[in-house]
């Protein structure tokens, strides 16, 4: 009877240390800035461009000698590497005018380069909330950062149909302003996710599955093009730049603001399933089947899209799982909706769980609780169809890969599984990403991983490539590959505009060289993810 309740009381202590470790997982840390002093009393004088924006645009310019604004503004990156690398200054325009008047110097300077310059790294990079994950995704060394950070507005209309939002907000801002007015959009899910970025790109959000991708939400654009010209750009006005617009990215010209639909806020019910990492055979199991079946009829449109993790923290050698599920038109209960209430992810046992009826800018705080600002990070990602042994296998996958990355201090090792339906890919205005086809789901897979030393960034990059092409080669071999490549998750050595189809990779280029015949955005502009058209020769 004693051995009895010791066992009892050891189970229970283990248990309740497994719901720590995991809440820990999922709590945000205190924000670790990386102290950049010492690199910016090592940076040369700012460069000739530099000076000659400052010039032009004194109180929109922000040299490496400006120290503290300057420092402010490297930490509005959301991760270390971009944190770490300096550019030549920041221009922070104030007004369209001022972008424009930017714009036209940076264009005089890269037409000035030599038109065969196989070693030439850019000018510039154009910066929204910051988020983006790619080395130099946001920020270039020694170069110039067109940071959007003043385009802050969020502007209602009159019929309350629609708002226009500027690109320089994250959308946890844009939130918490539309609340206040009872009213929501189809936006990004974590706190560090930028308007900008996102919506240029593809973009999940709760409501996917009533609107499908973000990008396909925008009804119209205002930004400035190459040749200095500020413009909207609607179904009417401009539309092959429109179309080009909904997952083309940053290779057109730069955003500053974007309108979208807006609706009534009901709040959404949310929240997390704790699990430990031996349950994670029963939770693909419960992926797929749930996928099977929705694919098969059993659609909600309410249902969010479910966020399946499978986590290795190394310096704890835990292994554990989170199960995100929302229903965007909660009852009053604030009880399990029926349609998850009846799902397998309903049968699964956890160790916590925290659903729950909150207001969407709650649901937003919550899922962001895991994403600290200031760490190495890389995120990457491929696509598979719905086919249980190609999600076991990469499961599998993701296990050897925590096991070579086990000497890496502070990683945190995520494999995430997301769908998309063929019952909302394509709602919403048309777009570029490739998708006009899919007639099964598809998963976009998932690795953010997440460490503390500089030191470990080729190990990781290696182990990380390699991973990817295991699981592809995996999925090849199952005949379960799909080729599109989500581009907010891609990785700076992924291509996702050539996984969008050569129809739709000619057309982007077509659209390039009307609006951008001199390949200011295609090669001036490092940042984001180009369109493979050389030096931008046309």
């Amino acid at each position: 009877m004693a051995n009895s309740i010791v066992s009892i009381s050891l189970s229970l202590i283990l248990i309740a240390l497994s719901v720590f470790v995991v809440r820990r997982w999922q709590a945000q840390q205190p924000d670790q800035l990386p102290d950049i002093s010492k690199q910016l009393k090592s940076v040369p004088e700012p460069s000739e461009l530099a000076k000659t924006l400052k010039a032009a645009l004194p109180e929109a310019v922000i040299l490496v000698t400006d120290q503290a604004s300057f420092k402010e503004a490297t930490q509005s990156f959301w991760s270390r590497h971009n944190r770490e690398t300096v550019p030549s200054c920041f221009v922070r325009p104030r007004t369209v005018e001022q972008l424009q008047a930017a714009v036209a110097i940076l264009k005089e300077k890269h037409a000035s380069l030599p038109r065969h310059r196989t070693e030439f790294k850019g000018l510039f990079t154009v910066k929204g909330g910051g988020a983006a994950t790619p080395i130099g995704g946001s920020v270039l060394e020694g170069g110039v950062v067109v940071d959007l950070h003043c385009f802050r507005d969020v502007k209602v209309s009159e019929d309350r149909q629609t708002v226009a939002v500027g690109a320089g907000l994250r959308w946890i801002e844009v939130y918490q302003t539309l609340e206040k007015q009872g009213l929501a959009v189809a936006g990004g899910r974590s706190k560090p996710v930028g308007v900008a970025g996102l919506a240029v790109q593809a973009g999940l959000s709760f409501y996917s599955p009533i609107c499908g991708f973000v990008c396909a939400t925008v009804v119209s654009y205002e930004m400035v093009l190459a040749d200095g010209s500020a413009v909207t750009v609607s179904s009417s006005s401009h539309p092959d730049l429109f179309r080009a617009l909904k997952g083309g990215a940053n290779n057109f010209g730069i955003v500053t603001s974007f309108t979208l639909p807006c609706f009534p806020s009901h709040g959404i019910w949310f929240g997390c399933g704790s699990q430990l990492g031996f349950q994670s055979l029963g939770l693909i199991n419960a992926y797929h089947d749930w996928l099977q079946d929705t694919a098969s009829g059993n659609f909600d449109e309410n249902a969010a899209l479910p966020i399946v993790c499978f986590g290795y923290l190394r310096n704890m050698r835990l292994y554990a799982n989170a199960t995100f599920l929302g229903y965007t038109k909660p009852d009053k209960s604030g009880g399990w909706p029926a349609y998850w209430k009846k799902s397998p992810f309903a049968r699964l046992w956890t160790l916590r769980t925290t659903y729950k009826n909150q207001s969407l800018v709650s649901a937003v705080e919550e899922l962001s609780d895991p994403s600290r600002p200031g760490e190495y990070n890389i995120m990457t990602t491929l696509s598979c169809k719905n086919d249980l042994k190609t999600l076991q296998d990469i499961h599998d996958i993701h296990r050897d890969c925590a096991r070579q990355l086990r000497g890496v201090h502070g990683l945190v090792l995520s494999l995430v599984f997301q769908p998309v339906l063929p019952q909302w890919a394509n709602k919403g205005y048309a777009t570029v990403l490739g998708l006009d086809d899919l007639r099964e789901p598809i998963t976009i897979v998932e690795w953010s991983t997440k460490w503390d030393r500089r030191q470990d960034d080729a190990l990781v990059n290696k182990v990380m490539k390699d991973t990817v092409g295991r699981a592809e080669a995996a999925a090849m071999a199952n005949g379960a590959y799909h080729r599109y490549k989500f581009p907010n998750y891609c990785a700076e050595w992924q291509d996702p505009m050539a996984a969008y189809g050569e129809r739709n990779l000619e057309f982007l280029q077509g659209v390039s060289r009307k609006y951008d015949p001199e390949g200011l955005f295609q090669k001036g502009c490092l940042g984001g993810f180009k369109l493979g058209m050389g030096n931008g020769e046309k």
